[in-house]
């Protein structure tokens, strides 16, 4: 399987994501650094001697490799021996190269401790040196908190992700998986529940036996999670402890930023905060918290991180675009959606099954999107048949009709399942499988219409005029089942054609979201170009069946007005469903739902932003999360679930 163009692809993707989120975690406020310890009993295995490392002398460290060399790291690994602190000069990625490590590495802290960006640094050097060795697997990290079905084996689970995050074709995804060409990075296993974790963990092991040590894997998560649970990841060779900061780092770390009395004035006074600075999360709230504002939790830390960023943000702009209250009850909705959810967040990516919560919005939702569909179609109805004509009573009956057929299919639960339409790419290789794909369904209705126009033609013709005799009969069915069928089969051909050749032809295999909404957006546009060419077509039809067939011509009236009645119905129709329309209709529903129950703010991607800019949020592309984790699980924490 020839995949280079898709693995170059693949690297560039993750490498513009990756160094988004670098970019966010290594600003000037929010820097993180880490040192670590070796642990065994963390990976329940049995342990060889590691020798205490000479300690390096530090050079002359830049303002950067300083704040990245605070968090202190401990190397673990087997059998069970004391554990063994990393010299500061010493990389993860020498340490997950190292041979008895074999790549299989668990990455443990408390919150805060910097383990995810941790990861994003690893991931750095790893597509670094992937770049350099084509052979080399392609780090991709992976979020177990996405990990929803339990006993999903954890290969299928990456090849499900790879689509659903790069648009990776599946086919692709489990020859890399099975090959060993994806070297997965897997963060948030404690956001997984109490009942989930464990069962999470036995999947790692039963993907990563001792018997295939080809297969590497790096495994984030919280220690305390990790070890209130009984299960352990037996088949991961070491694991390493990000540390707590020391006093003398902490000072460092604040005279680098000229910020030396917020330590002796304020948090070395306070023993509540000299604990909570610790942590370099935490060491980087206070700095901006506790500016003009005092605390002592680590709850009213993040309410004054909030406030400050707020203040500064009106000292910058002059105005909020939302009020305090306003941002503050959106983002505790979207706090716990992503608690109960995933991490980060896609605007395209919401459901109504996991937005809408009481049996009234849900009923709202459903009833408005059946009512639309009924609606659009029931016109389409009505023009395709040539109703527009006849009494006003007839057309309000068959739109009546529409609408409730609507109904009951959107309150059956129909229109639950919000799919939007994959980006599509015009190149060259895209055009060329395009046409390809278009000429196949056109042959294919062409041929199948044929069929179908003489077996109808033979069938009914000597019904339809019986003076002609049998023999005139058979001939005049042939040949007329011979026009329509190869009329049916263009008119079936072209438009099927037209759909399977933009949907699978110019799909575009490895995609990244780059702004907020992007799929919804590509749903609207290829479904606006859709119905243009579909009425083109039906104009074009139109036109030429009436030359060929007058309209004084004999049968015009009953098989020509009905094939163009026909064609009309689904020069409208496919568009709305096979090209995102439904879905467009789906989404705009939904969100208006939401915003009526105050949920959300009508211009959500407005608002998301404007929470990136207040450093609440970051955003990555189209994609959101929040500042960290436990600024989540606080503003979650900090209004009882909503009703949303």
């Amino acid at each position: 399987m020839n995949t280079q163009a898709d693995r170059v692809k693949l690297l560039k993707a993750f490498k513009s994501k990756l160094n988004k989120r670098l970019a966010d975690v290594l600003c000037s406020e929010q820097v993180m650094a880490f040192r670590g310890e070796d642990r065994p009993q963390a990976v329940g295995r049995v342990q060889r001697e590691f020798p205490t490392p000479e300690s390096v002398p530090a050079a002359a460290p830049t303002f950067m490799t300083q704040l990245q060399s605070l968090s202190p790291m401990r190397l673990f690994k087997r059998p069970q021996q004391q554990t063994i602190e990393l010299p500061n000069s010493e990389h993860l990625m020498d340490v997950l190269m190292q041979e008895d490590i074999a790549g299989r590495l668990l990455i443990l802290g408390v919150p805060g401790s910097g383990k995810t960006t941790a990861l994003l640094e690893l991931a750095r050097e790893l597509v670094t040196a992937t770049e350099v060795d084509e052979t080399a697997p392609m780090p991709i990290i992976f979020e177990l908190s996405n990990w929803k079905q339990d006993r999903q084996p954890i290969d299928e689970w990456l090849v499900a992700q790879l689509k659903e995050e790069y648009n990776l074709p599946p086919k692709v995804g489990r020859h890399w998986i099975a090959t060993h060409q994806i070297l997965p990075l897997l963060d948030g296993l404690d956001e997984l529940d109490e009942t989930r974790l464990p069962k999470c963990v036995e999947k790692l092991n039963d993907w990563l036996p001792e018997e295939a040590p080809e297969r590497q894997a790096v495994v984030c998560c919280r220690t305390t999670e990790f070890r209130q649970e009984e299960v352990k990841l037996t088949e991961f060779n070491g694991a390493v402890e990000l540390q707590p900061l020391s006093n003398g780092q902490i000072q460092h770390y604040l005279n680098e930023i000229d910020q030396p009395s917020l330590w002796t004035n304020i948090i070395a006074p306070s023993a509540q905060l000299s604990n909570l600075a610790r942590t370099p999360l935490m060491l980087t709230v206070m700095v901006v918290a506790l500016a003009n504002r005092s605390a002592q939790t680590a709850a009213e830390l993040f309410e004054a991180y909030i406030e400050e960023h707020f203040a500064r943000y009106e000292g910058r702009y002059g105005t909020l675009p939302y009020s305090r209250r306003d941002t503050r009850h959106y983002l505790e909705q979207l706090a716990t959606q992503l608690k109960a959810q995933k991490q980060t967040f896609l605007l395209e990516a919401m459901q109504p099954y996991d937005w809408l919560s009481t049996t009234a919005q849900k009923l709202a939702y459903r009833l408005m999107v059946g009512l639309i569909s009924g609606l659009i179609f029931g016109l389409i109805f009505v023009l395709g048949s040539g109703l527009t004509g006849g009494q006003i009573s007839e057309l309000i009956f068959v739109l009546i009709v529409w609408l409730i057929c609507g109904s009951i299919f959107g309150l059956m639960g129909g229109l639950d399942k919000l799919k939007p339409l994959e980006i599509l790419q015009f190149s060259r290789f895209a055009l060329k499988k395009f046409f390809q794909t278009f000429f196949y369904r056109l042959i294919s209705g062409l041929i199948y219409g044929l069929m179908v126009g003489l077996v109808l033609g033979l069938m009914f013709w000597p019904m339809v005029a019986p003076n002609l005799g049998l023999l005139p009969g058979l001939v005049g069915g042939l040949m007329a089942g011979l026009i329509l069928g190869l009329i049916f089969g263009l008119i079936f051909g072209l438009m099927f054609g037209l759909v399977d050749g933009l949907v699978g032809g110019l799909k575009r295999n490895v995609t990244i979201r780059t702004r907020p909404n992007q799929d919804i957006l590509a749903s609207a546009k290829a479904a606006f170009v859709m119905l243009v060419v579909g009425v083109f077509l039906l104009v074009v039809l139109n036109v030429g069946l009436n030359t060929v067939w007058p309209a004084n011509a004999p049968l015009n009236p009953i098989l020509i007005a009905p094939l163009i009645s026909t064609s009309m119905f689904l020069a409208v129709s496919i568009p709305l469903f096979s090209m995102g329309g439904v879905a467009c209709t789906q989404h705009l529903v939904l969100r208006l739902v939401l915003w009526r129950s105050g949920a959300i703010p009508w211009n959500y991607a407005k608002f998301l932003k404007y929470t990136s800019e207040l450093r609440l949020t970051r955003q990555t592309g189209g994609e959101f999360r929040f500042f960290h984790d436990m600024l989540r699980e606080h503003l979650a924490q900090s209004s009882p679930f909503h009703e949303i």
